[in-house]
């Protein structure tokens, strides 16, 4: 829900999106011909709905998945760093995806190890370390909240109270513990990408009921 209804969106309104869901993507024809089409080395079937992970090994070989071909596309597209000549994708998206998406979980491991380490060997102030994660934590709220907002205030999805307090109540909890659960398999992601690993593991696909 954030990523889609804030960041995509934030994206699309200053003209650099880079990352268009399949699920949720719809193209021009004609612009997509007048720039080459796709690749035709992969396999295309036209399906309207996506699933979700609902298991936790599932889960984990989407999100090593997705960093593996996030860093990918970005390697395969590096002209595009910092080149004026692409407008907000240049100058913007691709410097944002880099230093946030690709190399965001070897910082935020990084900053656990130090913040880990600093505390042990009394090299920071401990009022001031939870009063920074308080702020985080509750930044971290504030964007998954607003997100839940735009979305009532738009599709109106959820009829039934109890699934929108649900959300509400795990808005809190992503930050203790799943969000540094989802950042390790990302950072597995990135070594496993590094070790050459090519398998895009098993994504379990179940019928609708």
């Amino acid at each position: 829900i954030r990523a889609f209804l804030c960041g995509r969106s934030g994206f699309n309104m200053i003209n650099a999106l880079l990352i268009i869901s399949g699920a949720f993507g719809l193209f021009d024809r004609r612009t997509v011909i007048e720039v080459g089409g796709y690749r035709t080395d992969t396999v295309g079937e036209p399906v309207c709905w996506t699933q979700a992970p609902d298991e936790w090994k599932v889960l984990r070989n989407q999100r090593n998945r997705w960093q593996r071909g996030l860093i990918e596309s970005l390697m395969l597209n590096k002209q595009l760093m910092l080149n004026p000549r692409y407008g907000m994708v240049g100058t913007i998206s691709m410097p944002f995806f880099f230093f946030f998406e690709a190399a965001g979980p070897i910082f935020e491991i990084m900053g656990y190890v130090i913040v880990l380490i600093s505390t042990l060997m009394g090299w920071i102030n401990v009022t001031f370390f939870f009063v920074f994660l308080f702020l985080a934590i509750v930044m971290g709220i504030i964007l998954t909240l607003s997100a839940l907002i735009l979305e009532e205030a738009t599709v109106k999805k959820y009829n039934n109270p109890r699934d929108l307090f649900f959300l509400v109540l795990l808005s809190f909890a992503e930050n203790l513990g799943y969000r540094q659960i989802i950042t390790y398999w990302r950072l597995k992601g990135i070594i496993d990408l590094v070790k050459r690993k090519r398998s895009w593991g098993k994504m379990v696909r179940k019928k609708f009921s």
